[in-house]
């Protein structure tokens, strides 16, 4: 492999997928790169040519998602670096291979390179692959009851991944083999097939069923309380399985995803928004709910915490680090302001204390002085 694309390719292209969501970041690119290579060990190829398509397969991200696989066959075709290192003729192959990486692509790749880009890109993981065709129903096929959906399911599996089934792997010994066999195992295995379907369809209706509560006691202005332990208990119980939702080609499936981290983040920035606007300091001066209020704080930060763990885009990521920031300076504010009150309610206790007796003093000294110039008076 030459050096010198090697470092070009390592300092201007690896870099720029650092932008895209987590499941296209640096670590993916460079997956597929070596998964693409070792493959290609067994065939006469410019190893040059398939790295090359392998580094640029998604950097058409950078200007759509759903027609990024011909954005990056653009991106290679206008790139005039490449131009040291290949042909004409070479960045065309280089560009039709990205083109073809796609695994819901209609037709197969039109050479070898984009058949190693796309078994390379292809990542077969059985459960969850049962999992977005479950997904997938429930977001698209909102009509159909339980039953309806693993119907689909079923009928689905056995068209796309069953022998027989319209998928084929790209590459003899691709390292999707004994994974399809696991999944094509689970397939001809109904009950086992079903009771994998319950454990999907029970935690995706679940988690539905909280969001909706969340809301609905927003709506019913809970919020207004600035409290957010609710919101945490659901983060708990999206946590898991949000973070197995990572789906590479699946776009309907990432966006239920994001759907579902967009509800907690805009709770976050609506919690923050009604907290910036509710704390006035001295509204708590005759009161100790400031007490209440930090720990509310408190329980924010707790939920970005858990939100921050999930698959966030960078847009995402930075709107909840900068939340958590504010959050931070509120409870700072917060302590001082609970000391400030603090202070004066041991100084107003100092005074009813000190100004008690004084008082006392006053009226006795007082009451002896009339006596005595009354008694003056009657000699």
């Amino acid at each position: 492999m030459t050096p010198s694309l090697k470092e070009y390719i390592k300092t201007s292209i690896i870099p720029r997928y650092a932008s895209f969501d987590k499941a296209h970041r640096e670590d993916h690119v460079l997956s597929v790169i070596d998964r693409a290579l070792e493959m290609g060990r067994n065939y006469d190829i410019n190893e040059d040519i398939l790295y090359a398509a392998a580094a640029y397969h998604d950097l058409g991200l950078e200007i759509d998602r759903k027609t990024h696989h011909l954005e990056s066959g653009r991106i290679i075709r206008e790139d005039i670096t490449l131009r040291q290192w290949f042909t004409e003729e070479q960045i065309e192959t280089i560009a039709q291979a990205a083109e073809d990486h796609r695994a819901s692509a209609q037709t197969p790749p039109r050479d070898i390179y984009g058949s190693l880009v796309a078994e390379a890109d292809r990542l077969i993981v059985p459960e969850t692959v049962i999992k977005r065709t479950v997904q997938f129903g429930l977001t698209h096929y909102p009509e159909l009851d339980k039953e309806g959906h693993w119907r689909r399911t079923l009928e689905h599996l056995h068209e796309k991944y069953a022998e027989g089934g319209y998928l084929h792997l790209l590459i003899p010994g691709s390292p999707n083999e004994k994974p399809l066999e696991e999944l094509r195992e689970i397939i001809r295995d109904e009950d086992r097939l079903r009771t994998i379907f319950e454990k999907i369809y029970s935690m995706d209706t679940d988690v539905q069923d909280q969001i909706d509560l969340i809301r609905r006691k927003e709506d019913e202005g809970l919020h207004r309380s600035i409290r957010c332990s609710q919101c945490i208990d659901l983060a708990r119980e999206l946590k898991p399985y949000l973070a197995s939702l990572k789906s590479v080609d699946y776009d309907a499936f990432n966006e239920e995803y994001n759907r579902l981290v967009d509800g907690l983040i805009s709770f976050v920035d609506s919690f923050v928004k009604r907290a910036k606007l509710r704390y006035v300091p001295d509204n708590y001066l005759s009161d100790l709910g400031i007490s209440d209020f930090t720990d509310a704080l408190k329980d924010a930060k707790s939920l970005i915490s858990y939100i921050s763990h999930m698959d966030l885009s960078p847009e995402q990521e930075a709107l909840l680090n900068n939340h958590m920031t504010e959050i931070e300076e509120l409870i700072r504010s917060a302590k001082t302001t609970r000391k400030k009150v603090l202070h004066i309610r041991r100084r107003n206790r100092l005074r009813y204390f000190l100004d008690g007796p004084v008082i006392v003093g006053l009226i006795v000294f007082t009451v002896i002085v009339i006596v005595a110039i009354i008694k003056l008076a009657t000699k």
